[in-house]
């Protein structure tokens, strides 16, 4: 019942963005270091102790495995290779005729004002 009841607490946290009044109490204690009851502090020694991992990853992340063959991924590569190709052909026909409707154009004159 607890871990629903902190469950549904920490779905709403995550649904109100933090604002600075979130750390009103936090910074309040801040310059002398003083505690309050949502304080919490781990020693240096009982962090050695327990063997405890900082590092900022997470160590119950899953780990995803590209299954896929080297056949697949040849066969992926040569897909988006022939989108590539097709974009290329596409852009350079708007080239093309965008450089014919501009020869086509009469030429403009200059009326010698400056």
């Amino acid at each position: 019942m607890a871990r629903a009841r902190n469950a549904t607490a920490n779905n709403r946290r995550l649904a109100t963005p933090l604002t600075i009044a979130h750390f009103e109490e936090f910074f309040r204690l801040l310059p002398e270091r003083a505690e309050s009851d949502h304080s919490w502090t781990v020693t240096r020694a009982e962090i050695e102790g327990r063997n405890f991992d900082l590092k900022a990853v997470n160590p119950h992340a899953k780990l995803v495995e590209d299954t896929r063959t080297p056949e697949e991924l040849l066969d992926i590569i040569e897909a988006k290779g022939k989108e590539v190709a097709a974009a290329i052909a596409e852009l350079r026909a708007l080239t093309a005729k965008a450089r014919a409707e501009d020869a086509a154009a009469p030429p403009t004159t200059s009326t010698g004002a400056q």
